[in-house]
C-alpha cells in the first residue's frame, strides 16, 4: 500500500481556497471500500475495542464520508461534516514498542469522528497516539503514520513515531508521501521525545533543536522511492505555485502517479501498484458550506471524478457489495458508455463538473435554510443522476430529464 497527498492553501491557489488532494495506491486485492458513517450519540462509558485497546467512544460522534479497506473498521482518508480532510501515509522510525498500537486507519476514523477544526483534530490524534501508540507491528517491520488535517482555516502534518509525533503547519503548498520530512522545522512536538532521542544516543544533548525525522528514521529500502515520489509531487507543487485550482490537482495526480509511481525501478519487480483511488476536496470556513469531495477509482486513463456529498446517501453503485477484487462488478450502462472513449470521457465529466457547481449554489441555499432534510434527499438525487451519466436520465425518475430534476432541487432551495 502507498499513499501520496498534497495540499494547497491561499496564496498558492487562484481563489484562496484550501485544497486537499491524495492517490491512494496498492495491489487489486487491496480495492477500498467508500463508507458514509453518520453522526451518533453514544452512552456514556462505552468503549471500543480496537487492535487490543479499549478506547473510550466520544459521547457525540460526527457525520464522516471516506475510505475504508474491506474489513477494516477505519478509514484511510475521508471528510467530516465540519469539512475537516484527513489522510494517512506509513514510514518506518526507530522506535519500536512493546505491544502494537492502534492502526493508522483506526487513528483516522477516531479523529475524523471527533473533530470540529484542523487544530482540535491534531489535539485529538495526539492524545490518542500519547495514550494508545500507533502502528508498531501492524505489518511486516514497524510501521508508524503520516497525518495531513486540513479544513478552512489551516492544514497540519503530523508524524507519529511509536507514542511519539512532531507537528507543523503548512504554508501554501506541501506534498507528503510514505517517508517523514519534518526535520527541525517541527512547531509541536511530543512531550520527553527530545530526552528519550538523547538516552538513546541518537541526538547530542548540546541544546540544539532536535531533527525529528534525521535522528528517528530507519530508511528502509522503501524509502528512496517514497522520497522521489515527494520530490516529483513538491516540483509540480511549486511550479504551478498561485494557479492551483482543483481541475490542475486532478492533473497532478494522474501525472504524479504515472512518472512517479507505475515506472518501474531499476532491479524491481515488474508488478507495479494499482492506482485505487484518487481524493480532493476544497474545504471551506464558510457556515453554509456544503462539506463534499470528488473520488476517483482506477488508473488515470479510465478515472471518472464523482461528486460525493456527506449530506446524501451513497448511490448502490458505491456498495460495497458492488466492489470485486478487481473493481466494480456492475457499472451503471450510461457511464460504462463513456468509458469507451476518452473524449467521451472528458465530455462526461465537462458536464458532471458544471452540474455539480450548480447544484452546490442549491443545496449552500438548503442548509443556510436548515433544511436539512431536503437537503439529504437533494444530495441523494443528485449523485444517483451523476452516477446514471451525468445529464442523461436519473434511475429512479425514468423519462425525467436531469433539468426536471435540477428545477426540482431550485423551487425547493428558494
Amino acid at each position: 500500500m502507498g499513499c501520496d497527498m498534497v495540499v494547497a492553501l491561499g496564496e498558492a491557489t487562484v481563489n484562496g481556497q484550501r485544497l486537499f488532494g491524495l492517490n491512494h495506491h496498492g495491489t487489486r486485492a487491496s480495492w477500498p471500500v467508500l463508507r458514509r458513517l453518520p453522526a451518533q450519540h453514544h452512552t456514556a462509558g462505552a468503549m471500543l475495542g480496537l487492535s487490543g485497546h479499549a478506547v473510550p467512544q466520544a459521547r457525540q460522534t460526527f457525520a464522516v464520508v471516506g475510505f475504508g479497506l474491506r474489513g477494516d473498521w477505519g478509514l484511510t482518508h475521508g471528510i467530516n461534516e465540519h469539512q475537516v480532510a484527513m489522510g494517512v501515509a506509513t514510514w518506518t522510525s526507530k522506535l519500536t514498542g512493546a505491544a502494537p498500537g492502534l492502526r493508522g486507519t483506526e487513528l483516522v476514523r477516531l479523529t475524523l469522528e471527533r473533530s470540529h477544526s484542523a487544530t482540535h483534530a491534531m489535539d485529538v490524534l495526539t492524545d490518542l497516539i500519547a495514550r494508545h501508540g500507533q502502528g508498531q507491528g501492524e505489518s511486516a517491520g514497524e510501521r508508524d503514520h503520516i497525518f495531513v488535517l486540513v479544513d478552512g482555516q489551516e492544514s497540519l502534518v503530523v508524524e507519529a513515531a511509536g507514542h511519539h509525533w512532531a507537528a507543523l503547519e503548512c504554508q501554501q503548498v506541501r506534498a507528503v508521501s510514505d517517508t517523514a520530512m519534518i526535520r527541525q522545522d517541527w512547531q509541536r512536538l511530543a512531550p520527553g521525545l527530545a530526552t528519550h532521542v538523547t538516552n538513546q544516543g541518537w541526538w547530542r544533548d548540546d541544546g540544539s533543536k532536535l531533527d525529528f525525522s534525521g535522528c528517528l528514521g530507519a530508511q528502509p529500502p522503501s524509502h528512496a522511492a517514497a522520497l522521489k515520489r515527494w520530490g516529483r509531487a513538491t516540483m509540480l507543487l511549486e511550479q504551478q505555485n498561485g494557479h492551483i485550482d482543483l481541475w490542475f490537482l486532478r492533473r497532478l495526480l494522474a501525472d504524479h502517479y504515472e512518472g512517479a509511481v507505475r515506472r518501474p525501478q531499476p532491479g524491481r519487480s515488474a508488478v507495479l501498484p494499482t492506482l485505487t483511488t484518487t481524493f480532493l476536496t476544497a474545504v471551506s470556513a464558510e457556515p453554509n458550506a456544503v462539506a463534499m469531495c470528488w473520488c476517483a477509482f482506477g488508473p488515470p486513463s479510465h478515472a471518472v471524478f464523482l461528486p460525493i456529498f456527506l449530506d446524501g446517501d451513497l448511490p448502490e453503485f458505491l456498495a460495497e457489495s458492488n466492489i470485486g477484487d478487481h473493481g466494480f462488478v456492475h457499472v451503471p450502462p450510461l457511464l460504462k458508455k463513456a468509458l469507451a472513449s476518452r473524449d467521451d470521457l472528458d465530455n462526461w465529466q465537462a458536464r458532471l463538473d458544471q452540474q455539480t457547481e450548480d447544484f452546490l449554489v442549491q443545496a449552500g441555499m438548503l442548509k443556510k435554510q436548515g433544511d436539512r432534510m431536503q437537503l439529504q434527499r437533494q444530495a441523494t438525487l443528485f449523485m444517483q443522476q451523476a452516477l446514471e451519466g451525468s445529464g442523461e436520465h436519473h434511475a429512479g425518475d425514468r423519462g425525467r430529464p436531469a433539468r426536471a430534476l435540477q428545477e426540482e432541487i431550485a423551487y425547493f432551495a428558494g
